[in-house]
């Protein structure tokens, strides 16, 4: 049964690193359309930025040393991933082609799923962590 688990958790790990490498990879795509356009031109490189900093950071939280070391790395994770959505959301509001607008809304519902669901899993995280610390199980 436990290694049942540890393999279902490894598998979810793999699958969320899957979902935000492929988000982090659509994200390059529309900065590249962007810059070509002049408010693009501005968001572009913050949106690679903090769009390519959300898949990074998870894959190092993936070895974290601690629970405490995890729990940071996966609030640089929600961060970075805020900071994308606040990104898209601006960008989703300037004329854009058909294309790139697509590409745009896609992105900006994928990162709120993953917003909320690394949200979910940090919350629960360090309700665990807290309880025990405290002596509770």
């Amino acid at each position: 049964m436990y290694r049942l688990l540890t393999e279902t958790m490894k598998n979810y790990k793999e699958l969320l690193l899957e979902r935000l490498t492929k988000n982090s990879i659509q994200l390059c795509e529309i900065g590249d359309l962007l810059r070509h356009h002049p408010v693009g031109r501005h968001l572009y490189e913050q949106l690679i930025r903090s769009g390519t900093a959300s898949s990074l950071i998870y894959a190092e939280s993936i070895s974290a040393e601690s629970v405490k070391d995890l729990i940071h790395k996966l609030s640089l994770v929600l961060k970075e991933l805020r900071e994308t959505k606040t990104n898209l959301l601006i960008l989703s509001g300037i004329k854009l082609n058909s294309i790139t607008s697509h590409l745009v809304e896609s992105s900006l519902l994928e990162t709120e799923e993953l917003i909320a669901q690394i949200g979910k899993g940090l919350y629960t995280l360090k309700i665990k962590h807290r309880d025990q610390s405290r002596g509770k199980t």
